[in-house]
């Protein structure tokens, strides 16, 4: 399962433009379903960044990444989806049958 660890740089859009250091640009989804921006600095943010890295405005809740601990998610909002924590097996199990299938071959 692909993910961050801190704000992805070099992630452009269809236009070449960084948008991973833009606080208002989407970089992704978090497993509660919320999105996640890019780059903002949570002493200035407004309004204030919780815990979890996020907060809600507009009517949304989403997260940001931020050049501090927590880099990018503390915790989730929401609930979490349980099918999103079953990627990582479900991956494993089809590379087990591919790697057993290219020993028979």
């Amino acid at each position: 399962m692909y993910h961050y660890h801190f704000a992805p740089l070099c992630l452009k859009d269809a236009a070449g433009e960084k948008i991973g250091l833009k606080n208002d640009r989407q970089i992704g989804w978090s497993f509660d379903g919320f999105k996640i921006l890019g780059l903002a600095d949570r002493q200035l943010h407004k309004p204030e960044i919780d815990i979890c890295n996020g907060h809600e405005h507009d009517e949304e809740n989403h997260y940001h990444a931020t050049r501090d601990f927590p880099f990018f998610m503390g915790c989730y909002a929401g609930k979490p989806f349980n099918q999103n924590f079953k990627q990582k097996s479900a991956l494993l199990m089809v590379l087990d049958r591919v790697i057993i299938l290219a020993r028979v071959i």
